[in-house]
């Protein structure tokens, strides 16, 4: 056990094994990396797994770009690397964190994409979709990947300001902390309305992606 996770040695302070570290990150590296080249594959099926109705208007813009979703994860990182927590600024808690919020996003992200790849469910708006994106991106409705992006941001980064973020007997810090969960969950959940909005998934996509995203925060 004291090979795989760190332990509290006479000191009090985390140690670590450096083999079991790297071997933990190259196992998620490695779950990222394969949702990369996944991304690449089209359709592993030539039929979808999963029907539904495919002529819902095709709409070339994203009300919630892929980029701002970005942006939010590198503020996560940001906020858990800068701002000091409970128990002071740049120490295990840091590392901790900044490791298991990658583990989760390298998790849901193949997840995601495996998935799309299995399933190779028609968008809503598939019928109206560019020649050249039908076959590929145009059947990748199941699940969906800005849902699963930001929940698992929301998910951890709640998980995180709840247990690591302020004194939690304070009223003004836990009003503070319920404000900060609230706006992520409705940022993530806003996420998932634009997609079905967008034609570009049904109800039962998001709430799949929202579940990955949940789950592997």
């Amino acid at each position: 056990y004291a090979d795989v996770y760190p332990v509290e040695n006479q000191e009090g302070e985390n140690s670590y094994s450096a083999g079991s570290e790297i071997f933990e990150c190259g196992i998620y590296t490695s779950l990222y990396c394969g949702a990369v080249l996944l991304k690449k594959h089209g359709p592993l099926f030539d039929d979808p797994l999963i029907g539904g109705g495919t002529d819902k208007p095709y709409k070339s813009e994203s009300t919630v770009p892929a980029q701002w979703l970005n942006y939010w994860t590198a503020g996560v990182y940001g906020y858990i690397i800068i701002l000091p927590n409970n128990e002071g600024q740049i120490n295990s808690i840091t590392y901790n964190n900044i490791k298991g919020f990658y583990e989760s996003i390298a998790y849901s992200y193949f997840i995601t994409i495996f998935t799309k790849v299995t399933a190779g469910r028609k968008r809503p708006s598939y019928d109206g979709y560019p020649e050249k994106d039908k076959e590929n991106d145009g059947r990748r409705s199941f699940i969906s990947g800005h849902s699963s992006a930001a929940f698992v941001t929301a998910t951890y980064s709640s998980l995180y300001i709840a247990e690591h973020s302020g004194n939690s007997s304070d009223g003004i810090t836990i009003a503070l902390k319920t404000a900060a969960v609230t706006a992520s969950f409705a940022a993530a959940s806003y996420t998932a309305w634009s997609r079905v909005n967008d034609n570009r998934h049904r109800w039962s996509d998001v709430i799949a992606g929202a579940a990955a995203g949940a789950g592997s925060g």
